[in-house]
């Protein structure tokens, strides 16, 4: 708990004074005053303030730059947007009205969505264990908030918030450490009481959901009638709902009720703290509540997406449809069709359970105050993967990507992933995986000059399955392959030690006729089949070909994605081949009349030397992982094929046009990445 100062705090109300001393700000620092508790503010003093007490800092910097980048493609939006001609933005007005006309034939008046959100859950949770903390407080650290209470909100200060700013703006702030553990106990008390009115419900995260009571109120409708109060069923239903959550928790809940997922959560926050807003399933009611409702308040618009927005006279939702020429000619269709949709009042009225959607990762990660202590990091990642691994058991889930996410103290996020030979939950392959990614990092940085130090960490394991699905994935791996060809050769997915020289446990000469025997075993087991190529074309649909152990490395900075699928996946490809006779330039006992016949006879012809001096080349270079060592050998086997099938070109080929040729698949490579 911190706090400091003993002067009096006193809110910082509106003023008239204050826009005479308020210098001009970056635009994703100001304060936003469409949240809950931030009506009534003296804005230009806060954001005045907030300013001042962020220059220099890093978390400044960083703002700039964002800042910046943004400023940057407004820039370039103005320019593209003086380039429109009259016609051309006349004719995208036509295609959005099109758009809008299909769009009302999907609205449906017929649902009742709610939206309860938990008033300041963190903190009420706290200060309901702790009556002192009836004041200005919140809940995170210096580095960053998670939340504050409403008496703080009167300061300006809110979540996403560095603490030190917080200061600045409330000197006598409490601020309590985050406890996820007491709030996730409290949420599932909370989420059996959803259980009731809708066993389907879907958890957004601890402190909201989304629940469809349509069927509650048609199997109940006798039971909730109060002429006197003029109330809906659904108000009766949903006062209820925050009562019981009221007596069990102590804490307030507020609500939304409407015909969709998006007017829902617009109306949870209309009446907050403990209050409830219902907007009825009238279509003229919907289009006059959503024509002067800021463009901010909908989810998924946020400050940069409003930045963009404002700068084009779109400031609320029925700008969307004053300027919708503007915004079809500049916005991707996914963004335009979005604000589209919004501007109407649509949205959805699916509620998936949480059990039900397609999940593909699941993910832990927590702040602290800025450090290059690699010990501390070391003991953060431990608890980080004891927690994923935990969720991963209640869920029943195992993973094959495993990813570490980091925030330098500059505020740069970078993520490493690594993907695996197996799916799994283990803790210690995990924690043992999170901090050889970490070390490397810490010692590349290091090489620079300067300390890594980080003020968060996150771990992610994707790729996911249930446990019921591992049997029908599981694939042929490559020991079951050396098992039954008899011989000795282990591979290990030996989360201690990923270094080249312990993949294999046999000696260099074992090897070489180990790989003489069991490639000749594999392709009279498992030859190249035209036919199965098209069992992997999906575009991402399958992954259960990226077997092959990487790493993987993005800058968020730059583009906050990282595609672990189908790397080396065997893709259907049409192409114009000429059908050519080569000769094997290895033995030169065998004639071929296709590229794929003399790729599968060159992985045994290679095998009998070059792998294993490839091996050995590799471990000399220091190749400190499988991943690494594969690629190496499978790069080297590949440029040594492609050099000699140039080499093998007969003059007098005979030609034979061929189309719908699958790509070959090089046996050696599916030797080393198989399982």
């Amino acid at each position: 708990m911190q706090t400091n100062g003993k002067e009096q705090d006193e809110p910082i109300c509106e003023s008239s004074s204050s826009l005479k001393m308020q210098k001009k700000s970056l635009q994703n620092l100001q304060l936003n005053t469409n949240k809950a508790g931030m009506n009534g503010l003296d804005t230009a003093k806060i954001n005045d303030i907030i300013q001042k007490a962020s220059e220099g800092s890093k978390f400044y910097i960083h703002k700039q730059k964002c800042q910046e980048k943004v400023d940057s493609k407004i820039a370039q939006m103005k320019l593209e947007s003086q380039k429109f001609s009259t016609e051309q933005i006349k004719k995208a007005e036509e295609e959005m009205l099109k758009f809008s006309l299909e769009m009302e034939q999907s609205r449906d008046l017929t649902k009742t969505i709610v939206h309860i959100d938990m008033d300041m859950f963190y903190a009420a949770v706290e200060m309901r264990d702790d009556p002192s903390l009836d004041k200005p407080m919140a809940v995170g650290g210096n580095a960053m908030l998670s939340t504050s209470n409403y008496a703080a909100r009167k300061f300006g200060v809110r979540a996403a918030m560095p603490g030190f700013i917080a200061k600045k703006l409330c000197p006598n702030l409490i601020i309590v450490p985050c406890n996820f553990g007491k709030y996730k106990k409290v949420s599932k008390e909370i989420q059996k009481i959803f259980e009731d009115y809708d066993p389907q419900f879907s958890p957004m995260s601890l402190d909201e959901a989304y629940l469809d009571i349509t069927e509650y109120l048609k199997v109940n409708k006798g039971k909730y009638k109060n002429e006197t109060l003029d109330l809906s069923p659904a108000e009766l239903v949903v006062e209820e709902i925050r009562k019981k959550i009221e007596e069990n928790t102590q804490l307030t809940a507020s609500a939304g009720i409407a015909v969709n997922t998006m007017l829902a959560k617009v109306c949870s926050d209309m009446n907050k703290p403990n209050g409830q807003y219902y907007l009825p399933p009238d279509e003229c009611k919907i289009k006059e509540f959503i024509k002067d409702l800021p463009i901010r308040k909908v989810c998924g618009i946020g400050n940069v997406t409003e930045q963009l927005l404002r700068a084009f006279g779109v400031i609320t939702c029925s700008d969307v449809w004053t300027h919708r020429g503007m915004l079809r000619l500049l916005f991707s269709e996914l963004s335009y069709r979005h604000f589209l949709a919004v501007s109407k009042g649509l949205g959805s009225t699916t509620i998936t359970p949480a059990a039900e959607r397609d999940r593909k990762s699941i993910s832990n990660e927590t702040t602290f105050q800025g450090t290059s202590d690699k010990l501390k990091l070391f003991k953060l990642l431990e608890e980080l993967c004891h927690d994923l691994k935990e969720d991963m058991a209640k869920k029943d889930l195992y993973g094959k990507v495993f990813t570490l996410k980091y925030k330098t103290t500059n505020f740069q996020v970078r993520t490493r992933a690594q993907s695996l030979l197996e799916f799994t939950q283990d803790v210690k392959l995990m924690t043992n995986l999170a901090h050889k990614l970490l070390s490397h990092e810490m010692d590349s940085e290091s090489l620079e000059g300067e300390p890594l130090s980080l003020r968060l960490l996150g771990v992610r394991m994707s790729n996911l399955v249930e446990k019921s699905q591992l049997d029908s994935r599981k694939q042929t791996t490559i020991t079951e392959l050396f098992k039954k060809s008899g011989e000795k050769a282990i591979i290990q997915d030996d989360s201690e030690n990923f270094n080249s020289k312990n993949i294999f446990s046999v000696s260099d000469q074992e090897f070489g006729h180990h790989i003489n025997e069991d490639v000749e075993f594999i392709c009279s087991k498992f030859p190249v089949s035209r036919n199965n190529s098209n069992n992997n074309n999906n575009n991402n649909n399958n992954n259960n070909n990226s077997d092959i152990s990487s790493s993987v490395c993005v800058d968020n900075s730059k583009k906050p994605i990282i595609d672990h699928h189908n790397l080396y996946a065997s893709k259907q490809i049409e192409i114009d081949a000429e059908m050519t006779v080569y000769n094997c330039p290895v033995c030169t006992n065998s004639k071929f009349s296709s590229v794929e016949a003399l790729n599968r006879h060159l992985d045994i012809c290679l095998n009998r030397g070059t792998v294993q001096k490839l091996v050995s080349e590799s471990s000399s270079l220091g190749h400190s992982s499988k991943a690494s060592e594969i690629s190496f050998i499978s790069s080297k086997v590949s440029d040594k094929k492609n050099e000699l099938k140039r080499k093998s070109t007969s003059p007098n080929k005979q030609v034979k046009k061929v189309k719908n040729q699958p790509q070959s698949k090089n046996t050696l490579y599916k030797y080393l990445v198989l399982q």
